[in-house]
């Protein structure tokens, strides 16, 4: 697969890299093959980065709305109630306009939180403020 996948334990969070087009399938198909890999667990939260090289032109509204329905049915079955989110990464500002759409699609009742940034560092910032305050309120 031209996409690149890595699960980082001691962070607890997954990172996908997309490259080049992304098929419909993709994004559901990286993360079924995340759980399997060392160092998963229902703690990851997930960054995912669209590369410069990235390709969303295949995407249609309809197909946006399956991956959504995909994505959620993945956050119910390895997650179950343990809150989780998705930083997505783009500097491209056209495939932002189309992330921003599809972080709309999800709604309120979509199981995980989705933050959108320009660089994997702010995104890896967030998921540790966000634990840090986590951690604050549950001591």
């Amino acid at each position: 697969m031209k996409h690149e996948l890595e699960v980082d334990a001691e962070n607890q969070w997954i990172l996908v890299r997309y490259h080049g087009v992304i098929e419909e399938g993709d994004p559901l198909a990286l993360l079924e093959r995340a759980v399997t890999m060392p160092g998963w667990s229902d703690k990851c939260d997930r960054i995912v980065v669209y590369g410069d090289d990235a390709d969303l032109h295949k995407l249609d509204v309809a197909a946006f709305g399956r991956i959504r329905d995909q994505l959620a049915g993945f956050v119910d079955k390895y997650y179950g109630v343990t809150q989780t989110r998705s930083a997505q990464v783009c500097n491209d500002r056209m495939k932002q306009v189309l992330l921003d759409f599809w972080m709309g699609l999800a709604g309120p009742d979509y199981p995980s939180q989705l933050q959108r940034f320009d660089t994997v560092e702010e995104a890896k910032a967030w998921l540790r403020r966000d634990r840090e305050n986590r951690d604050d309120h549950q001591a």
